[in-house]
């Protein structure tokens, strides 16, 4: 398994799946979305980029930059077309899309991005900063289940006003449905019930935050 560190350079046409957040811890969610965006769009990689400090999650009880970055490497170790990207990590500071995806651009520039992202996001994609920006540089890929393709689907209608707003370019992964949160599985862990549902986390995931005392 290779990472994608920033000062990389590409050296061929590719198309690159992102997928962002806190990971705080990545859970069997992230890996079902990111593997159905894969096969689906038949994208080349897909990379799991940490954020340094979220904007919207700041004050979050979080596992550090190096923890989530290993529990990474574990739940993907084995995955080829899945890389950990620690360009947020390294960079520092609040991790503000528009200028992640603009650095990626600038260092990447034979490669083809595909920005992956929740339904729920996608109802707030304006308020982000300079979403314009983020729609320039990259695909939005949005998480779903079957029904976001109805012309009279919520979802779909939302993806039809970026469209027309933003210039934005828009398409849905067609996922089964996830109910899984990190916010969840840290009260789970937090509670010392017992082991959690085999479905919630890779075991090597789980085995790490046992071991290294996280979420308690």
């Amino acid at each position: 398994m290779k990472e994608i560190h920033s000062e990389a350079i590409s050296k061929k046409k590719r198309r690159i799946g992102i997928l962002g957040g806190s990971f705080n811890p990545v859970h069997s969610g992230h890996l079902g979305i990111a593997k159905k965006a894969y096969e689906q769009f038949g994208l080349d990689e897909v990379w799991f980029m940490p954020a340094g400090i979220q904007p919207f999650k700041q004050g979050i009880s979080s596992a550090s930059a190096a923890d989530r970055a290993q529990m990474i490497r574990l739940a993907i170790r084995g995955i080829p077309y899945f890389s950990l990207c620690t360009y947020e990590l390294e960079k520092k500071g609040v991790s503000y899309t528009c200028q992640t995806l603009h650095a990626l651009c600038r260092m990447y520039p034979d490669c083809s991005f595909f920005f992956l992202l929740g339904a729920d996001s996608l109802y707030s994609f304006e308020h982000w900063l300079h979403p314009e920006e983020i729609c320039s540089c990259a695909f939005l890929l949005v998480a779903c289940r079957h029904q976001a393709h109805r012309p009279d689907d919520a979802l779909y209608r939302k993806a039809e006003e970026l469209r027309r707003a933003l210039g934005a370019r828009i398409d849905f992964i067609d996922t089964p449905f996830y109910d899984i949160s990190s916010t969840h599985i840290r009260e789970l862990l937090s509670e010392e019930s017992g082991p959690l549902p085999g479905h919630l986390l890779p075991e090597a995931v789980y085995q790490y935050i046992r071991e290294h005392g996280l979420y308690c």
